[in-house]
C-alpha cells in the first residue's frame, strides 16, 4: 500500500496505490487525515472491485482534488479490504505535508 498527497499549485491531491496477489480483488478507500488535530478531513473516497490480473501490478485509486484548511499538517490516510469483506482494515499513512 502506498498512499499519496501531493500539492500542484493552490490545490491538494489525494491517491491510494496498491499491489496484490493475482486473482485477489480489493476495495480501496483514501481520505485527507489532518495530523495535528487528529481528525479526518474529507470523507472516504473509494475505487471498489480492483482486481490484480499479474504478480507485482499496482492498482492506482486517485488523484482525487480536496480541499481543507491551509497551514495545517496532513497526511492521505489509506485503508482497504478484500471484496468479500464487510469493513475496511489495514492503514497506511503518506508523508506529511503542510498545505
Amino acid at each position: 500500500m502506498s498512499p499519496c498527497l501531493k500539492i500542484v499549485g493552490e490545490r491538494a491531491y489525494i491517491q491510494a496505490r496498491a499491489k496484490g496477489k493475482v486473482g485477489t480483488s480489493v476495495d480501496l478507500s483514501i481520505e485527507l487525515y489532518d495530523s495535528r488535530a487528529n481528525r479526518t478531513v474529507t470523507s472516504p473516497l473509494r475505487c471498489h472491485d480492483m482486481r490484480f490480473a499479474y504478480e507485482g501490478e499496482m492498482e492506482v485509486c486517485g488523484w482525487y482534488e480536496v480541499t481543507a484548511p491551509r497551514g495545517i499538517p496532513y497526511v492521505a490516510r489509506q485503508r482497504w479490504k478484500l471484496r468479500t469483506a464487510t469493513a475496511f482494515g489495514g492503514g497506511f499513512e503518506s508523508p506529511e505535508l503542510t498545505w
